[in-house]
């Protein structure tokens, strides 16, 4: 300590030319103190800046590997530790290349306004190019409306209260935008924003009590609206209902040829040279029978059971898919087609050669 004071001594007499008479030695501590503590800021702050030229580095070194994602906390941490103009351009442009459009327009805007810096003079070409890129994907909207303290919710975060300072910016997209107040109900509107335009939304708020009184409880059945239920799918159930009966009317067609089919190779006859009339036909002999005739009365009658079984399915089956469509229309219409449904509800009777129907009252 004695070495140390006797040297500010001497520092002292270089200083101001003469001489001084010894300071006591609380003085001279606190003088140095106080010399030190004021240089303590400048050394602080030449750090931080080494420690942000490190991070910016390590970054840059990231994103030429592609690694964009790794980098971007590193220079955020640069940015915290020194907000000059080349770490907050080195977060936009990061920003830029991940695609966080809004966060890299605010940053570069922010480097290209900061005081004249060397890098950012040289680069200045770039990062306006770059702030251009990122507004090209960004899209204004002004929202305005009523009451006043409304909060504004984009994307499910909060932007502001009514009045807005000032127009949202959003990337480009869809959004859906939320005004809601405790006293009035809440409104959602959901736009399509196209990057590099301005939109504006009105919205007023209704109270709670106004919307309640628009909707009151009815205690009577409405009345019945079938033009909200669209044409087709009015038409639906009786377009199929129509098939299936021609599809069933058919197969009772195809059903009654393949009977009288088989009456006539049945009665098929022929005479012996002996002068006997026998049976010419059979299923199983070879071409059916011992007259041409035969095979082509076998062909018809068995074309005319396949035509038969193939109708009766396809009918069976638009039959059940038309009652399904009766049963699943709105309900406003089920109650005057339900009848009609259910005495539609045929299937086929091959005992009978014909339809069976059952009717429901």
């Amino acid at each position: 300590m004695r070495l140390f004071c006797s040297n500010f001594a001497v520092v002292l007499t270089l200083m101001t030319g003469r001489p001084r008479a010894r300071m006591p030695i609380a003085a001279v501590v606190f003088t140095a103190l106080s010399v030190v503590s004021a240089l303590r800021p400048a050394l602080a702050h030449a750090s931080d800046a080494v420690k942000a030229e490190a991070l910016i580095r390590e970054g840059n070194s990231l994103r030429q590997q592609g690694l964009d994602q790794r980098a971007l906390p590193l220079f955020q941490n640069a940015y915290e530790l020194t907000r000059s103009g080349r770490t907050v351009a080195q977060l936009g442009l990061c920003e830029l290349a991940l695609g966080y459009w809004v966060e890299a327009d605010e940053h570069l805007t922010e480097a290209l306004s900061a005081p004249s810096q060397p890098w950012i003079e040289n680069n200045r070409a770039v990062l306006t190019e770059s702030v251009e890129k990122a507004r090209a994907h960004i899209a204004t909207i002004a929202v305005t409306g009523s009451p006043a303290g409304a909060e504004v919710t984009a994307h499910g975060r909060v932007v502001g209260a009514l009045p807005l300072a000032r127009p949202i910016r959003l990337v480009e997209g869809q959004v859906e935008i939320v005004l809601k107040h405790p006293d009035y109900a809440t409104v959602s509107r959901t736009l399509k924003l196209m990057g590099g335009t301005e939109e504006r939304l009105q919205v007023n708020l209704q109270k709670v009590a106004q919307v309640s009184n628009l909707v009151q409880p009815s205690t009577t059945t409405p009345p019945n609206d079938s033009s909200s239920v669209p044409a087709w799918r009015r038409a639906a159930p009786w377009v199929t209902l129509a098939t299936a009966a021609g599809a069933v009317g058919f197969a009772v067609f195809e059903h009654i040829a393949w009977q009288g089919g088989v009456t006539d190779f049945d009665a098929e006859t022929f005479r012996l040279p002996s002068g006997q009339t026998v049976a010419a036909c059979a299923a199983s002999a070879t071409k059916h029978g011992m007259t041409p005739r035969c095979d082509q009365l076998y062909s018809d009658y068995t074309s005319a059971r396949t035509l038969a079984f193939v109708g009766y399915g396809v009918g069976g089956v638009l039959a059940v898919t038309s009652a399904i469509l009766f049963f699943r229309r709105p309900d406003e219409s089920r109650a005057s087609t339900s009848k009609s449904a259910r005495a539609a509800m045929c299937s086929p009777d091959l005992r009978l050669a014909g339809l069976a129907c059952a009717f429901t009252f």
